[in-house]
């Protein structure tokens, strides 16, 4: 798999430093890096640098300047139902929309991953206790992207 070139505030930019990906700013919408910048990221994903690069970029939003990086989707621990979950196998993502406030919800309800996408379960965790008596486990969850789908 391919990264993604794109940039990064110089102080974030280290391999393993993982980020999401919010909506453009206006000032970021008007900027001359804006395609290589936050135009190549997809809103409300969770991305990791894989590889830091030397070149630097002013940048109005980063003290430090941006640094010019490669990135790639970062894989998401999320709760899943324990039922028919097996690693290695292809799902499609459903958060676990209780109307509960309790310590699980960002691994019911997790950054980075939406309902619907197509994910494979790379590693099974522990189980998770769920105060409103849901069979839940942890899971890491990679999206498997659109255009990989189609190319199969």
């Amino acid at each position: 798999m391919t990264g993604i070139v794109t940039l990064c505030g110089v102080k974030q930019a280290k391999p393993g430093f993982t980020f999401i990906a919010y909506k453009p700013t206006e000032r970021c919408l008007k900027c001359r890096l804006y395609k290589v910048c936050v135009g190549k990221l997809e809103p409300s994903r969770l991305y990791r640098v894989v590889e830091v690069k030397d070149r630097i970029f002013p940048c109005p939003l980063h003290e430090d300047g941006v640094r010019l990086v490669v990135v790639e989707e970062s894989p998401v621990e999320a709760a899943m139902e324990d039922r028919l979950l097996v690693e290695g196998a292809t799902i499609v993502f459903k958060p676990i929309e209780c109307r509960v406030r309790c310590p699980n919800r960002g691994l019911c309800i997790p950054e980075g991953l939406k309902k619907g996408d197509k994910c494979l379960i790379l590693k099974l965790g522990d189980r998770v206790e769920c105060i409103v008596g849901l069979r839940l486990r942890r899971a890491l969850l990679k999206r498997v992207s659109p255009q990989a789908s189609r190319r199969s």
